[in-house]
């Protein structure tokens, strides 16, 4: 281990970028590089005697042991304090001494070094320069940090001009010598409230940037790597209002004035509005923070998310220590322009999707000589498909398409060790989704093309109940989403199965296929809102069984106000937006209640209806798509009923056998 002063007993090497980024760019992939992970979540110890450990989340349990060696003690949690538990319990050390643990302050949320850094069990101490980049830079090189192209969202996607969002962030802010200073290192809340994308973190529509809004001086700065060529465009400095040198034209009085007062632009005439950004170079934060904390009496809304290293430099100061900055809150909530986005960005993605699986369905079930299907193929023809589509801007995360034993990976992503054939005999399972000027998109369908296992059927059926379960859900005003999460779980529990990751996590619009500050989970580790009126969840519940196979079903969902008989409390309920069909050769539908059936038909013909549409009035009119999607959408028997002289088998499996029957003879015709 490298020497520094205090000599170090350990180093804490998480997988993360100075803004506390899920998915970060390749020059931060620190923990990837010192040992093979390659997973979104996860953090490592390494000891001075070269002992190491390593951890990550149920997600990636399986992946983890597949890519690290036997020079790691593997771990299943997240957190420093995970680690230097499970290190102390190792006994490293031995002399009675407090243990000295080096990390990068840009690395580490404040919050997670709240709970480790006043220990009396140990001693936590910064250290400026990253020691893994200084042996990754020794073995080869690290990549270099990414410097993209900045873009603006136009508003017919966005829906609301840059300052009326930064006007409602500020409202209630106080001028004068107790003012409110806001700092921003988010990337998703900087491009949100911005109006801007880039792409500087693969998958995510992000750049790198810090933003400080201060309501004394009503200033706005952006700090930006190589500024000046960054918003070298035209374009981009009448957007932010901005000089080629990154300077404000004229006062900025009056630019946090109450949101309802718009500020007109004229870009004919150059008339500038008050409200202008100051582009800063991107290090040029340090100093500026430096200068805010020598005013005593500035209060600071800083999230607790933010990294230590930007916390330490405020640390003189009253700071209001939010679970998270108001601008998270306000970008979860989409408005009427976005909605409406994510409604035709998803209806394309399914019609998408749809065409996909008929076609991929059809290869299977007819292999010619020396033709046929892998995981790998798959996901490349599936990319290339959306990316032909109507606003889209790439892929909203790498495919997750796994075969059978690798369908019980969470996060598996194939490669030219791993990959499978898809065949008949086998589940397949793909989660897959698309970034589009007009929306984000995520979508999980497994398949079977053959026969499969009655434990097969059975996982997917109540995998399926709970996925109904959780859209069916009404809910009050003030409901959090871990509140109704076990909806989803219900089935399988009632026999003994379960699934290890959360049921549903926030999407973005354009943004983050992960967005906060909520989710549909158990236990929510985050910090918790109550679900609103325009936010999106997906609904995924899943079961996994070890080297056999996986089974998982994601469908996107909006939370809308619900019109009940009795309306004593204001209730919500949950909108699918992403329409593709289940598989029918998996469910087990003697299963499914009289509700789950009618909530099953109901999703089936708005299926058909608006992907359908959506299918026969684009450019390729796909018949075999469509048809495909039609006999998935067969209505099934809503009310089956019972007596003494019918049976199950001629009120409810003969119509159902009838329906296998004509599936089967469309597959082989």
């Amino acid at each position: 281990m490298a020497e520094v002063d205090p000599p170090l007993d350990a180093y804490y090497i998480p997988m993360a970028d100075a803004h506390g980024s899920e998915y970060v760019a390749e020059a931060d992939k620190r923990l990837r590089f010192i040992s093979g992970f390659s997973g979104s979540a996860g953090s490592a110890l390494v000891l001075r005697d070269g002992e190491a450990f390593i951890q990550s989340d149920g997600r990636y349990t399986l992946q983890l042991r597949a890519e690290v060696d036997c020079n790691w003690t593997l771990k299943r949690g997240l957190g420093l304090l995970n680690l230097l538990s499970a290190a102390r319990a190792s006994g490293f050390i031995q002399d009675g001494r407090l243990p000295v643990i080096g990390f990068d302050p840009t690395l580490i949320s404040f919050d997670d070094w709240t709970g480790v850094g006043n220990s009396q069990t140990w001693r936590l101490v910064s250290v400026q320069e990253n020691l893994v980049d200084a042996v990754w830079m020794e073995a080869g090189g690290r990549p270099e940090p990414p410097n993209n192209e900045i873009f603006i969202l136009g508003m017919e996607f966005a829906g609301r001009t840059w300052q009326d969002k930064v006007k409602d962030v500020m409202k209630g802010r106080k001028k004068g010598p107790s003012n409110g200073v806001l700092v921003v290192s988010a990337l998703d809340e900087i491009a949100g409230l911005f109006n801007l994308r880039g792409s500087d973190i693969a998958f995510n529509p992000f750049f790198f940037a810090y933003a400080i809004l201060e309501a004394a001086t009503e200033s706005i700065s952006l700090y930006l790597r190589d500024f000046e060529h960054r918003i070298s465009s035209a374009e981009l400095q009448r957007h932010l209002n901005t000089s080629p040198e990154g300077l404000c034209h004229s006062s900025t009085s009056g630019c946090f004035m109450n949101s309802n007062s718009r500020v007109h632009v004229d870009d004919s005439t150059n008339d500038r509005s008050t409200c202008c950004v100051k582009v800063k170079n991107y290090t040029g934060i340090w100093e500026d923070l430096r200068n805010i904390a020598n005013e005593n009496s500035t209060v600071v809304t800083i999230s607790r998310m933010t990294s230590y290293a930007i916390h330490s430099q405020l640390s003189g100061l009253k700071m209001k220590l939010s679970k998270y900055t108001p601008i998270q809150l306000k970008k979860a909530i989409k408005n009427p322009t976005e909605i409406q986005g994510m409604r035709n960005s998803h209806t394309r993605d399914s019609a998408v999707l749809i065409e996909f699986l008929a076609m991929l369905e059809k290869g299977v079930s007819f292999i010619k000589a020396g033709e046929y299907w892998t995981e790998i193929t798959a996901a490349d023809r599936l990319e290339k498909m959306r990316r032909a589509e109507e606003n889209n801007k790439g892929l909203s995360f790498s495919s997750i398409s796994s075969v059978g034993s690798n369908a019980a990976i969470i996060h598996y992503f194939p490669n030219k060790n791993t990959v499978k054939q898809i065949t008949a005999d086998r589940i397949y399972l793909l989660d897959s989704g698309g970034q589009y000027l007009d929306g984000t998109t995520d979508v999980t369908r497994t398949m079977h093309y053959g026969s499969p296992t009655e434990k097969e059927r059975e996982a997917y059926t109540r995998v399926l109940v709970g996925s109904i379960d959780l859209a069916r859900a009404k809910f009050p005003l003030g409901t959090l989403g871990g509140e109704i999460a076990a909806f989803a779980r219900r089935s399988l529990w009632s026999v003994g199965l379960s699934y290890p990751h959360g049921t549903g996590h926030g999407l973005g619009m354009y943004l983050g296929v992960h967005e906060g500050p909520t989710g549909l989970s158990m236990g929510y580790q985050r910090p918790s809102e109550p679900l609103r009126h325009g936010m999106f969840f997906s609904d995924e519940p899943g079961y996994y069984e070890t080297d056999k196979f996986g089974v998982r079903l994601e469908t996107i969902v909006m939370v809308t106000e619900a019109n009940l008989t009795y309306q004593d409390y204001g209730y919500l309920e949950f909108t699918p937006f992403t329409l593709v069909p289940f598989e029918p050769n998996l469910i087990k539908y003697e299963i499914l209640t009289a509700n789950q059936r009618k909530w099953l038909n109901a999703y089936n013909r708005r299926c058909l209806e608006e992907v359908g549409e959506a299918i026969l009035k684009n450019k390729r009119h796909n018949d075999e798509a469509y048809d495909w999607l039609r006999r998935r959408t067969m209505p099934i028997p809503q009310h089956p009923v019972y007596n003494g002289s019918e049976s199950l088998t001629s009120v409810f499996l003969i119509p159902l056998a009838i329906m296998a029957l004509c599936w089967n003879l469309y597959r082989h015709a």
